[in-house]
């Protein structure tokens, strides 16, 4: 568009200037004008009969917008700068049809697509697919138009990762893909059950793998899928000529070795009736490119073997990988294929997909009802999947979500994103499993890139978060900087034959590219808050060890008290308390520096102490880490003083150091109940009853704020 040559045939004046005006090239727009640009609402008419009629920011369509291009396409929904950004439609003459987020252009985020020929990406299932760059990434499901299916990871419009492909013939793939083939290790299954377990390259079997036939009684089904993928190039070219995902072939992992299984004979050598522990024929098998070479009737002892000391080998090939990493500073161990946890992560990881996707679809509310936050979806989750699941390689498992609709709108004023949070939590990279830190047996599960934490607990810790989630609700909202710890969904699943899992998100407090070398878990209280142990970044320092005394830039420390004083507040209303304040300091100087990572000058200064503007201080971490990602509990520079007492002795720390703060208020979810008066009561016979950490909420919220005063 262009404004250099125009010729005004009207305007009026009422209010926002309203123009009607013709350009040079036999363009028109009307509607709101304010210095000499388009601003407000208005229609512009392109010569070649595109039309943009919606929100104008400096000239530039913003907002809620409709283009529609010469040929019929159109989009609709929202812009920012001149294109499609946030949530819209697009649909062109074809049937071809896409409903979900865009960035600058491209598909982004949570989205469906329904194409001409019948096939469609998320389009009967309770979950949209997630994009990136225009293209599927990340996980997503794809539904032929002849009911083949697939679910599972994508990587730049191509399958890629771990997925299940199920064809409508019944026969079914569980396993790895790479560019869109079976690639990796994979399970084969036939549609009478028949199972080929093993090695895949390029679509082919191709190495070892275990063959065994299926049980007289075995019920198996299986389905197929794929997708495809380019957006919208500009609002000026409607071209959205993407072709449909085609089917991947059976003709490799259906063999027709599948037939009559006979073991292959060698000299000086007799097979045995293979039979598995179900009674059913196991045979090993070795392929090269779809070729059998080789068979071998085996027996289950055989099998376990020949196979045991590989699965071992790969467990500590594993293990390895993971010790190469600790350089990294990432804490956890990588849940892989044979770990205890991996069926658990796999269903958390669904039924989290399948949560948001469900409540990004429901209309956003202005203000929250009381009954969103007492609502509870459940799903079954069955292995061969639904009309409104997908299938899965793990065992069915039923799922229950707690207050959606409450809990994305949490994630919205805390600035997640659907698609980025899918793409952390559920994405293609495993959770890291952490050990408990505390005494409560809790399990911690972490996300590939560190941002959140997924903690299961307690069906008292559940009741009691549902109880105080509209107060913590209203408090977040008025209170944007809360130190207190963020939940981002609640959720349980059920395993077959299993027991109630119950489990919450929450942010990792300590996600940095930073060493954090020191980490301290204060409450304010006195009795029994010694470590015992050696600092070491992995311990979880308390109270008495505590030998230093930080000293924060001007203003800081008067937000930080304001914030804590209205945090506590709550505490104190909600009757809560045994919360603490999980504390990490990463030290800046050099000798502290044992992290490959911390290297730019910005880290590196040697300071008295930081102030405003200074070389090192928070102004100064602002500009190099972003302005976003420096606030109150985050990023906060300071100076570490070391305290003047006998209990420091050789360790404490001999002059002043510059460092870095990441902090926030967690375990609050321990009511002040009869367990806790009972405990202050024995505990105060033989301690001073204000020195010990189960004491009223009133007295525990005044002193936590007086510890943290000093």
């Amino acid at each position: 568009m262009s404004l250099a040559h125009l010729s005004i045939r009207r305007t009026t004046t009422n209010g926002p200037t309203t123009v009607d005006k013709m350009f040079a090239g036999g363009d028109r727009y009307v509607g709101q004008w304010r210095d000499g640009l388009p601003e407000g609402e208005g229609k512009y008419l392109w010569a070649d009969q595109s039309t943009y009629e919606g929100g104008w920011k400096d000239g530039k369509k913003d907002g809620l917008g409709t283009y529609w291009w010469p040929t019929g396409a159109s989009y609709k929904g929202e812009w920012s700068d001149g294109s499609m950004h946030g949530v819209g439609t697009f649909e062109s003459p074809d049937g071809t049809r896409y409903q979900g987020g865009w960035a600058r252009d491209l598909k982004q985020g949570l989205g469906k697509k329904w194409f001409p020929n019948g096939d469609t990406y998320e389009a009967t299932c309770a979950t949209d697919g997630l994009w990136k760059g225009g293209k599927p990434d990340g996980p997503g499901r794809y539904k032929w138009r002849n009911k083949n299916d697939y679910d599972g990871e994508w990587r730049a419009g191509r399958m890629h990762g771990q997925g299940t492909l199920r064809w409508a013939s019944g026969e079914r793939y569980d396993g790895e893909w790479v560019e869109g083939e079976e690639d990796g290790l994979g399970v084969f299954t036939w549609r009478d059950g028949t199972t080929y377990d093993g090695f895949w390259q390029s679509g082919k079997k191709h190495g070892i793998g275990v063959y065994r036939t299926a049980q007289p009684d075995a019920k198996r089904q299986a389905s197929a899928s794929a997708l495809p993928g380019e957006p919208v190039q500009q609002p000026q070219v409607a071209d959205n000529s993407e072709s449909p995902v085609s089917v991947p072939s059976l003709a490799g992992p259906a063999s027709a070795d599948h037939q009559n299984p006979k073991p292959m004979q060698e000299s000086g050598r007799t097979t045995s009736t293979g039979r598995g522990e179900r009674g059913d024929s196991v045979f090993i098998r070795e392929y090269s490119s779809n070729k059998l070479l080789r068979e071998d009737a085996i027996s289950a002892e055989e099998l376990d073997a020949v196979f045991g000391p590989f699965e071992r080998r790969q467990e500590r090939r594993q293990k390895r990988r993971i010790r190469t990493k600790r350089w990294e500073q990432r804490p956890g161990e990588t849940i892989y294929k044979g770990h205890r946890s991996y069926d658990l992560m796999l269903n958390l990881q669904l039924g989290i997909r399948w949560s948001v996707s469900r409540s990004a679809r429901d209309p956003a509310l202005k203000e929250l009802p009381s009954s969103v936050f007492s609502e509870k979806v459940k799903q079954l989750f069955p292995r061969d999947g639904s009309k409104a699941t997908p299938p899965h390689p793990s065992a069915d498992f039923k799922w229950k979500d707690y207050c959606p609709m409450a809990f994305r709108q949490l994630r919205k004023v805390f600035n997640i994103d659907a698609g980025d949070y899918m793409l952390s939590v559920c994405g293609d990279q495993a959770l890291r499993e952490l050990p408990s830190p505390g005494k409560s047996g809790s399990v911690f599960f972490l996300s590939h890139d560190d941002r959140f934490i997924i903690k299961t607990m307690r069906k008292n810790e559940v009741k009691l978060l549902l109880e105080l989630l509209p107060k913590y609700h209203a408090h977040v909202e008025r209170y944007p900087h809360t130190l207190l710890i963020k939940f981002y969904g609640l959720h349980r699943v059920v395993p077959l034959n299993g027991s109630k899992v119950r489990f919450i998100v929450m942010n990792n407090l300590f996600q940095t590219d930073l060493h954090v070398q020191r980490k301290y878990d204060l409450k304010g209280s006195t009795q029994g808050r010694f470590s015992g142990k050696a600092p070491t970044p992995n311990t979880i320092l308390k109270d008495l060890d505590l030998d230093i005394s930080l000293k924060l830039e001007e203003g800081w420390h008067e937000r930080l008290m304001k914030q804590l004083a209205a945090d506590c507040a709550l505490m104190e209303e909600l009757r809560v308390m045994d919360y603490s304040l999980l504390l990490g300091v990463h030290y800046r100087s050099p000798g502290y520096a044992s992290s490959p990572q911390v290297t730019d000058k910005a880290v590196a200064s040697c300071i008295w102490r930081p102030a405003a503007f200074a070389h090192g201080g928070t102004d100064e971490l602002t500009h190099h880490l972003g302005h976003t990602r420096v606030h109150l509990g985050l990023n906060m520079a300071a100076t570490a003083v070391p305290i003047a007492s006998e209990e420091a002795g050789d360790n404490a720390h001999t002059s002043s150091e510059d460092v870095v703060l990441y902090f926030g208020i967690i375990d609050i979810l321990q009511e002040y109940n009869m367990s806790k008066r009972f405990e202050h009561g024995f505990k105060s016979l033989s301690h001073d009853g204000s020195t010990i950490s189960a004491v009223n909420p009133r007295a525990y919220a005044n002193r936590f704020q007086d510890f943290m005063k000093k």
